[in-house]
C-alpha cells in the first residue's frame, strides 16, 4: 500500500503497477528489442502510409495506422499495440537504444495488462484502448526520462473505450487509437504529479470495475511481447 506525503508519493510496499513496470523493464533484451522492434516499426510505418492515403480528415497517426485494420496484433492479449506505442515515440522523437527500450516496455505493459484483463473485460471494453493507454504512457515516460510508474498510474485512471464501437465496426475504433496515444503522452508529461498507484488492485480499481484476473499480470511469458506480435499482409 502507498501513502501520500507532502505532495509526493512514498511507496511503502510495491503495488501491482510497480511490479508490472518492473517486470516489463526487467525483461528487456537490447538485441532482441532492436531486431523485433525494427520489424514492428517498419510494419507501423507501412500501415501509417497506407492509411494516410484513404483515411478521413481529422484522424491522427495512431488512427491512420489502424485505418485499414492491418496494424500489428498480439494474439494472447488481443491488442493492437504498435499504432499507439510507435505514434507516441515518434511524436517524442526518441531514437537509438532508448527508443527500443521504451518500445519494449510499452509493448510488454500493454500485452500483460490486456491479457490479464481478459475476455471478461473485452466483452465491454476495447482492450487496445484501455491497456494501450497504460502501455503507451510507460513507453512515453521512458523516452522522456520520467517516472514510468507514475505515468502508468495516471493512465490507469483515465483509460477507456467502449467495445460497442468495435463490434459495430464504426470509425470510432480508430479514434480509440488516437485517444490512447494522446492520453498516454499527456500522462507521461505529468508524471511529476503523484497519482494513486493502487489503481489496478484497489477494491474500486480497474480490475474490480473492468473485469479480469490480476494474478495473470505477472505470469511468465515465453518471449517479450514485442517479439510475439503478428503482422498482417499489407495491401
Amino acid at each position: 500500500m502507498s501513502v501520500q506525503i507532502s505532495g509526493t508519493r512514498a511507496r511503502c510496499a510495491p503495488t501491482l503497477l510497480d511490479d508490472l513496470v518492473g517486470v516489463a523493464l526487467g525483461s528487456y533484451d537490447p538485441a532482441l528489442a532492436r531486431r523485433a522492434g525494427g520489424r514492428a516499426l517498419f510494419d507501423h510505418l507501412s500501415c501509417l502510409r497506407a492509411g494516410r492515403r484513404r483515411m478521413a480528415s481529422g484522424i491522427g497517426d495512431a488512427g491512420a495506422a489502424a485505418w485499414l485494420d492491418l496494424d500489428d496484433i498480439h494474439w494472447p492479449s488481443v491488442t493492437h499495440i504498435g499504432a499507439i506505442v510507435w505514434t507516441v515515440l515518434r511524436r517524442i522523437g526518441v531514437d537509438g537504444e532508448l527508443r527500443w527500450r521504451a518500445a519494449h516496455a510499452g509493448y510488454e505493459v500493454t500485452a500483460r495488462l490486456g491479457g490479464a484483463l481478459g475476455p471478461e473485460h473485452r466483452r465491454y471494453w476495447h482492450a487496445t484502448a484501455t491497456a494501450g493507454t497504460v502501455g503507451g504512457a510507460v513507453a512515453a515516460s521512458i523516452a522522456l526520462g520520467v517516472d514510468p510508474v507514475n505515468a502508468a498510474g495516471h493512465a490507469v485512471s483515465v483509460a477507456g473505450g467502449s467495445i460497442v464501437y468495435i463490434l459495430e465496426r464504426t470509425p470510432t475504433r480508430v479514434v480509440h487509437r488516437d485517444h490512447a496515444a494522446d492520453t498516454a503522452l499527456r500522462c507521461a508529461r505529468v508524471a511529476g504529479l503523484a497519482p494513486a498507484l493502487d489503481g489496478l488492485e484497489h477494491p474500486q480499481g480497474m480490475f474490480a470495475a473492468m473485469g479480469g484476473v490480476a494474478e495473470r499480470l505477472l505470469e511468465p511469458a515465453a518471449e517479450p511481447a514485442i517479439a510475439a506480435v503478428s503482422f498482417r499482409r499489407h495491401w
